[in-house]
Order: C-alpha cells, then sequence, then structure tokens
C-alpha cells in the first residue's frame, strides 16, 4: 500500500495499526515523521541499497535535519564504497556495503520468466531488436532505424499505452500488429508482419528473453534512461540514449562493455549494424552485460544475515 503522508499524526497512527517488528526503508526513502516514530518506539529500523554523493544535503553544513534522519537507523546498507566513506566523513558509523538489491530481483526475474508463445512464435529464426520503455522521441529514431536495418524484426513496448498514442506508432510502422490483436485473432500468424506491438503492462521483463538486442527508451528525455537490469539479467547488448547519467548502473554498464550509449539515429544505426554483423563482438557485449548483473547480485543475502544475526524478527 502507499505510506500514509509524512505527518507526525500519521506516522503514530500508521504504526500503531501496523505494530512492526521491523521497518525498511529502500535507497532515497527518508521519511522524518516516521523514521522518528520508530526510533522513540525502538522498533529497529534498516535503510537498504542507499546511495550517497557529496551533492547530497546530508553532506553540507545546513544538513543537520537530514543527518538526524541517519541516526535513526540500526543500520544503512549502502551500495558502494564511496557511500560509505561519505557516511563515516560526518561520524555516521552504523553502515556497511552490502549493493544494490535491485540486481538480486532482476537475476530472480530472469530466471523465472514466463512463457509467451505469440512472442516466442513472432521472433522465431528471426533477429528481433526489442525496443522496451520507449517514448515517442525514442520512437521516431526506432522507425528511421528501422528503415536501414534489413532481415530483422522489432517488437515496441511503448511506454505509454493510450489508445491513441499505440494506434498512432502503428500507422508510422507498416506491416505492423498489436499483441492484443494476435492474442485476441488465433487466425493471425504473428511471423508475417515485421512489428510487433505491445499494447499492455508486465510483459516486458519476459520478452527481454527473446531479443537479439536490446533499447532501452527515455535517453532522449529529461527523465534518463528505464530499466537496463532487466535486458542485462538476460545477457543482452543494450542500447540507451545519452540522458543516463544520474544512474549508476548505466556507467558501470558502459565500463564494462555490456551496454552501449547513443546521442543520434546515425549512432544507433551504426551499433545495430555492428552488433548484427559481428559475431564475437556480438558474444562480448552480451557476456559483458551478463556478467556485470552475476557479480553484483547478493546484497538481499547480506541484509536477510544481518536480519537474522541480529535477531530483529521474533519469528
Amino acid at each position: 500500500m502507499y505510506l500514509p503522508l509524512d505527518t507526525s499524526s500519521n506516522a503514530k497512527k500508521f504504526i500503531q495499526i501496523i505494530q512492526p517488528q521491523l521497518a525498511i526503508f529502500i535507497k532515497y526513502e527518508f521519511w522524518y515523521e516516521y523514521l522518528k516514530m520508530l526510533a522513540q518506539q525502538k522498533i529497529p529500523t534498516l535503510l537498504v541499497s542507499a546511495i550517497f554523493q557529496q551533492r547530497h544535503i546530508f553532506f553540507k553544513w545546513y544538513g543537520g535535519f537530514h543527518r538526524y534522519m541517519l541516526g535513526t537507523f540500526k543500520q544503512v546498507f549502502v551500495q558502494n564504497e564511496s557511500s560509505l566513506q561519505l557516511l563515516q566523513s560526518i561520524d555516521i558509523h552504523n553502515a556497511s556495503i552490502a549493493g544494490d538489491t535491485r540486481f538480486d530481483r532482476v537475476a530472480h526475474i530472469a530466471s523465472s520468466v514466463i512463457d509467451l508463445p505469440i512472442v516466442e512464435k513472432f521472433c522465431a529464426n528471426r533477429n528481433v531488436i526489442v525496443a522496451g520503455s520507449t517514448w515517442p522521441t525514442d520512437e521516431a529514431m526506432l522507425i528511421q532505424a528501422a528503415q536501414h536495418i534489413a532481415n530483422t524484426a522489432w517488437i515496441i513496448a511503448p511506454h505509454e499505452l493510450h489508445p491513441s498514442h499505440i494506434q498512432n506508432v502503428q500507422t508510422q510502422l507498416s506491416n505492423s500488429v498489436l499483441y492484443s490483436t494476435v492474442s485476441n485473432n488465433k487466425t493471425i500468424d504473428p511471423t508475417t508482419y515485421t512489428y510487433l506491438i505491445i499494447d499492455n503492462v508486465g510483459m516486458l521483463s519476459s520478452i527481454y528473453r527473446y531479443a537479439t538486442i536490446v533499447y532501452v527508451g527515455g535517453g532522449f528525455g529529461k527523465a534518463g534512461i528505464h530499466n537496463i537490469l532487466e535486458p542485462a539479467a538476460h545477457g543482452k547488448p543494450v542500447i540507451f540514449g545519452p540522458v543516463f547519467h544520474q544512474f549508476m548502473e548505466a556507467e558501470a554498464m558502459l565500463k564494462a562493455a555490456g551496454a552501449i550509449t547513443i546521442k543520434n539515429v546515425n549512432q544507433f544505426i551504426t551499433s545495430l549494424t555492428y552488433l548484427l554483423n559481428d559475431e564475437m563482438y556480438y558474444k562480448m557485449v552480451s557476456q559483458a552485460a551478463k556478467n556485470y548483473i552475476q557479480n553484483n547480485v547478493g546484497a538481499t543475502s547480506k541484509i536477510l544475515y544481518y536480519i537474522e544475526v541480529q535477531k530483529l524478527l521474533n519469528s
């Protein structure tokens, strides 16, 4: 459920109703009234997958209010060494490195995906580019690029699923079909189409397994890229746009050679061409993406081990 608004009365009432033995907050979730109330009632509280940078208010001379919140946690589990050092610089010593629990999540998803017969049939014996969580800017580029990449099928999963937007995407792509159309009419053969447009939610993480190459949308907008860890967990080369610098995993995957960033459609076409035509390069990028995920799993087990050793749960 959504946590009620962070007020003193809400925090008091919510904690009275729930009566938690343990409270866990994630990454950037700092709720002052809740943390204060949990501390007053001596309910152990953890912060997990936390990441800190020098520019954050905790490390400013006027950040006392926020430093107080850090002091309410029994333990702060950070993602990296630099975050730990920053906390130690302001005398926060109830901290340790565990990593990012998202890696465990995407690794689990990759190992337990559901079968999608329609997608599998559409992809059979073809190179397939899956474009996930795309925005209009992404889609305009994809449509341009598709005209230059021969003998390739495309699966496009727009972030915006409003019927008018889906219809607009389909109108611009000749020889395209909606997933719902194929799903509702078993006589349609998806292999006769070049483009499959996903017009529902919840399937994308399972669709990635069928991809040859994955493009993740959002990198041409102010908010930045969407989840690049899910396709990487399947060992797929990941391509994304130029707005990614606030995402640590994007920087790390680029450094590990498991991802490619592009600034325009020409770079996109060039990247696709290399990946599709150079088998050795393709395998290298794919393996680098998968290794990046596998090398970073384990945060969840470290946190659970701490909870067990500290006996933070009675049962």
